[in-house]
């Protein structure tokens, strides 16, 4: 263990290693940085203190000559997609067996 009353100072010309088993923290004031096998944990951050904090928003308004949408909000399914035709296929093996275009074959074991 090595303590010290204000300072330790670790200095490298190339790189320095911290190994440990199970994990490292780091640990400043009321905040810590842990690193473990499982990931990387922080304490919360303070707003204020090192972090962005929340923004203001933004006002966006559409460029000249754009009229802004007639409507807003949630369109019912059948107005917002557009109609799609599908081929229907008959419901049951029976009917695909009547209909010329379909041919059932039965699967070898």
């Amino acid at each position: 263990m090595i303590d010290s009353g204000q300072e330790i100072h670790l200095k490298s010309g190339g790189k320095i290693v911290l190994e440990a088993a199970s994990e490292i923290t780091l640990k400043v004031g009321g905040s810590f940085l842990k690193v473990t096998p499982g990931g990387i944990l922080c304490s919360p951050m303070n707003v204020g203190q090192g972090s962005g904090g929340s923004g203001r928003g933004i006002a966006l308004q559409l460029p000249e000559g754009v009229a802004p949408l007639a409507q807003v909000g949630q369109l019912p399914m059948a107005e917002a997609l557009p109609a799609i035709e599908f081929p229907v296929q008959p419901a049951c093996a029976e009917l695909a067996q009547q209909d010329a275009g379909l041919v059932i074959k039965p699967v070898k074991g």
